[in-house]
């Protein structure tokens, strides 16, 4: 049985408009642009959205209208898309890394306040995988401390807080849109949720957009409908009518997941909090160690059950950089993301499936504890007995030294196995 990870669809209105582009070719663009924008603005009720080229302007833009400088200190999770942060430190943008929760992977809240300076001006909060950061206190802390707060809600499109969509909480609700996306499209665009009229102004006024009798006509390389356009808007006029259906089996599927793998030790799925009700595009499990999620990968891989992992940026753990404060924090949180493995997650996704990936998740597990033992066996065995040996058969010696740097298994085992294997008396 084959699973891949994502399964972008064409709809049959969408291969419609793909098939009879050539009816809106006289259309002006800004139509369906126009259209989106009002329409994704009241799915997240706020007061204002615009549409903008590409997720990797949309924190830019989103920065650059809260009028941040680059001597002026954002706050950040360790886990906000490496793509974003990289061109944002290229940009020249200065960042503090702040504490996360190990067991939802979202900022900690309660630590937000020590991490505040004179110059600390915005906090970047990421929904990552589709969980809800505790924005009642982040907002709170925002308001007593003037500072803006920007929701980066790519993972999360549709999540509710409080019964409040993310998005329409902070100053600027960021949406990457792309093929991955709750809310998909060819290609790749954004959009920005605003309530403030004077945000709003700030954001069409970008590098001066022109104006024409108080509409925007032309929008600047970060607005542009020449990257956006008729088709993409479009698309996601369409595909914005089902998201609701579509987010439903989400849910649905994710509490699936969680009943095929309740009851697995080795298994962690990250605690979601009581106030948020997920739709995340991505279902994340933890495992103990770095090694662990690798071979299991490959596992799967072998069954034909595409997964992804969170690819670290170089620079993070190889460069120093004076534009990351508390650098240590984000190298600890890329530590235990280097634990975390997503698997396939979309509405189309079958009951059949979703136990055929757990059933092979769990043996895995089965066969590895079982292994596990027999290592550990073999090497008290041989340290009560120094007579003995023990030759492993050749494919044993990739598992045996994931056990060895397991967590689990004790300083003293590594000695033992270490002085075994020095002295020939455990082989493969």
């Amino acid at each position: 049985m084959k699973v891949p990870f994502n399964n972008f669809q064409i709809s049959k209105e969408n291969n419609e408009i793909l098939c009879n582009n050539h009816q809106y070719s006289n259309i002006n663009n800004n139509k369906y642009i126009k259209e989106f924008e009002k329409n994704f603005a009241n799915y997240i009720n706020t007061k204002y959205c615009v549409q903008i080229n590409s997720g990797i302007n949309v924190l830019k833009t989103a920065l650059e209208a809260l009028k941040i400088k680059k001597n002026e200190e954002i706050l950040i999770q360790g886990n906000m898309s490496p793509a974003d942060l990289t061109y944002l430190i290229k940009l020249g943008y200065k960042f503090k890394c702040l504490d996360f929760d190990p067991d939802t992977l979202l900022v900690d809240a309660t630590k937000i306040e020590e991490n505040i300076e004179k110059d600390t001006k915005v906090i970047i909060v990421s929904h990552a995988y589709g969980y809800c950061a505790d924005m009642d206190n982040i907002m709170e802390i925002a308001k007593k401390h003037n500072l803006y707060v920007i929701e980066e809600v790519t993972n999360a499109i549709g999540s509710l807080y409080k019964k409040k969509k993310l998005g329409s909480i902070g100053d600027i609700g960021c949406f990457g849109l792309n093929a991955k996306s709750n809310l998909k499209v060819l290609g790749n665009c954004a959009a920005l949720t605003i309530n403030d009229e004077k945000i709003y102004n700030n954001v069409i006024n970008i590098d001066g957009i022109m104006k024409n009798n108080g509409q925007n006509e032309c929008y600047t390389k970060y607005i542009s409908p020449n990257k956006l356009d008729h088709i993409q808007a479009h698309m996601l006029n369409n595909n914005l009518t089902v998201l609701d259906h579509q987010n439903k089996m989400r849910r649905k599927i994710r509490e699936q997941y969680k009943k095929c793998l309740s009851g697995s030790k080795d298994i962690l799925i990250p605690e979601q909090k009581s106030l948020c009700d997920s739709c995340s595009n991505l279902f994340i499990i933890k495992v103990i160690c770095k090694q662990t999620r690798d071979k299991l990968r490959e596992y799967l891989n072998h069954y034909s059950i595409d997964t992804k992992i969170h690819i670290n940026i170089e620079h993070d753990r190889q460069r120093d950089t004076q534009q990351i404060k508390h650098k240590v924090k984000l190298v600890n949180m890329q530590n235990i993301l280097d634990c975390v493995l997503y698997l396939p997650m979309y509405p189309e996704l079958s009951q059949d499936k979703i136990k055929f990936i757990s059933l092979k998740l769990k043996k895995y597990f089965h066969r590895g504890n079982l292994m596990r033992s027999l290592y550990k066996k073999v090497v008290n065995d041989l340290s009560a007995d120094k007579t003995k040996t023990y030759k492993f058969a050749s494919i044993n010696k990739a598992g045996f030294m994931t056990w060895f740097k397991d967590d689990r298994t004790t300083k003293q085992e590594r000695i033992t196995a270490r002085a075994l294997i020095k002295s020939n008396r455990i082989t493969f």
